[in-house]
């Protein structure tokens, strides 16, 4: 009998943020839901289905309100496509996918510093991880 191997998940932190898709090399933004988080990616929930291996630019707008000053930036994180899975929730019909995402490679640090930043706008939005 061969046995499983198991590769452990990081850790992840739930959100329920609005976000903005971009197909890379297109014009086209799709709005979007981000589920949750960690080191290695994130999930989100859209009405569209994107491929194994499509390659997105995620953006997590910085609501005016939430930040001191006013020159900031959206959030840019660049994921690719990992699966994706059919779903329904009657509270929301037009939701009708979720997809699992993995960060692109980040020599520069821009996608780690992103992740930080978003975990402090969610705190100061007071949508806390959950577990937290």
């Amino acid at each position: 009998m061969t046995e499983k191997t198991y590769k452990q998940r990081q850790p992840r932190k739930s959100f329920g943020l609005p976000v903005v898709l971009s197909v890379m090399d297109s014009l086209l933004r799709l709005p979007a839901r981000l589920n949750n988080i960690s080191e290695g990616g994130l999930n989100f929930n859209s009405n569209a289905l994107f491929p194994y291996g499509e390659v997105l630019e995620v953006e997590v707008p910085y609501p005016k309100e939430a930040v001191l000053c006013s020159d900031a930036k959206s959030i840019m994180l660049k994921v690719k496509v990992l699966w994706s899975k059919t779903f329904q929730n009657p509270k929301d019909p037009l939701i009708k996918y979720v997809h699992g995402c993995q960060f692109m490679q980040d020599t520069d640090g821009l996608i780690r510093k992103g992740v930080e930043d978003l975990m402090r706008l969610s705190e100061k939005l007071g949508q806390k991880p959950m577990g937290f």
